[in-house]
């Protein structure tokens, strides 16, 4: 499992592959064992989680807010997505975003997403009552209506501290995400649900995906 995590990834390709890494590996688990010992007792008694936890709230531990309401999208409502159209970073031809495609029709190079940024009214105060998921950014992701979203519940992860690898490393302080917490224990969940959700949307009935 933590070979599955981001910051498993980056951390054991930061650090010389020596003896001394070695212990540092170690130190990294013994760091994420304790935390999530505590983390899962805290949740067994129904305790709020520390203060080093609050920075990124998880699906999995604590309350949940309820699900954004559908009809986010209707006239009297701000969009649910700002998405504005498809754009190809070689040569910059500009595609409609609402057709079923993925490479420019002039050089073959895969497409951007772009978005109306200035249209975006949405302020951090509007984000409070939001599910703690990836979706409470709707305005910035590519779907348009909410009843498109396919979802395992990708949910918000925890940065963590390490203070035993942080203080091997001669660092004051280390914080890591932690990933494996998602659905499929890779931080790839949260791209996968994205496109499989456009996908979706677009009316795509077959999906092949890396």
């Amino acid at each position: 499992m933590w070979g599955t995590t981001a910051a498993t990834w980056a951390l054991t390709r930061s650090v010389t592959w020596s003896r001394s890494a070695r212990w540092n590996r170690r130190t990294w688990i013994d760091d994420m064992t304790d935390l999530r010992r505590e983390a899962q007792t805290r949740n067994d008694k129904g305790d709020p989680l520390p203060v080093r936890y609050a920075s990124h709230s998880t699906t999995r531990w604590g309350p949940t807010a309820p699900p954004t309401p559908r009809g986010m999208h209707d006239a009297q409502m701000p969009p649910y997505s700002s998405l504005s159209h498809l754009d190809c970073p070689r040569c910059h031809e500009q595609h409609d975003a609402h057709v079923r495609q993925g490479l420019c029709r002039a050089c073959g190079s895969p497409l951007l997403a772009r978005y109306d940024l200035a249209g975006v009214r949405t302020s951090p105060a509007d984000l409070v009552g939001r599910s703690n998921d990836l979706w409470r950014y709707h305005e910035l992701l590519p779907v348009s209506a909410r009843e498109h979203v396919v979802s395992l519940g990708e949910g918000m992860t925890p940065l963590l501290e390490m203070p035993r690898l942080a203080a091997d490393l001669g660092l004051d302080t280390l914080l890591v995400k932690d990933d494996g917490m998602l659905p499929t224990g890779s931080f790839k969940s949260r791209g996968a649900a994205v496109g499989v959700s456009r996908a979706r949307e677009l009316g795509a009935t077959r999906l092949a995906m890396p």
